[in-house]
């Protein structure tokens, strides 16, 4: 039997140095880290930030919208509930989509609105990215796969054209960027 290539319909972000996670990160990359008997990494691949990394992975994923998630969060979100909207993105202008969260501490401003139509917006209550998202793999085309690039001002753009969807999410969520974030999850997951 031959192995067949297959191109991905979702990837996992776990680039990232992990800075202020020290020590923990000093020898363990951060998507390695251990909340509730296993890796955080390994919690996103049983659920299912960098734009270079996306526009580097284009060769691998097959044309459209592919899932994003960054591999230092931990959610309860059901990802499965994205699978209309990876239909529907395929119609529609939307180019992207994010699921979004109240704000955690850390963030208060978060990170953009979402309007009355399911469009997110630079001015309103905003909420936090929760690092869940789809993406047209069209967004990354032009994009240089060797440099590296923060998707922050992209989101920004994109959102100014108004292409990109989103939903609030009220479940569980922990982004994992301090040691007492893991430990704050680890409690949760005991």
């Amino acid at each position: 039997m031959g192995f067949r290539k297959m191109k991905a319909r979702a990837m996992i972000l776990a680039a990232g140095r992990g800075e202020r996670m020290r020590p923990l990160s000093d020898h363990t990359p951060k998507p390695l880290l251990i909340a509730g008997g296993k890796p955080l990494i390994v919690w996103q691949i049983e659920a299912l930030e960098t734009a270079g990394g996306i526009a580097r992975a284009l060769p691998q994923l097959e044309p459209g919208p592919v899932l994003v998630v960054s591999a230092d969060v931990w959610s309860a979100y059901d990802h499965r509930t994205l699978l209309p909207r990876i239909a529907a993105m395929r119609e529609h202008t939307a180019q992207a989509h994010l699921v979004m969260v109240p704000n955690p501490p850390y963030h208060p401003e978060g990170d953009f609105a979402l309007d009355d139509h399911g469009l997110l917006r630079m001015d309103g209550e905003r909420l936090t990215f929760g690092n869940i998202g789809i993406y047209h793999t069209r967004l990354f085309a032009e994009m240089d796969p060797d440099v590296p690039q923060k998707l922050t001002p992209y989101y920004r753009q994109w959102v100014a054209q108004g292409i990109v969807s989103g939903e609030r999410y009220d479940g569980a969520w922990f982004n994992i960027g301090a040691p007492e974030d893991l430990a704050a999850l680890e409690t949760v997951l005991g």
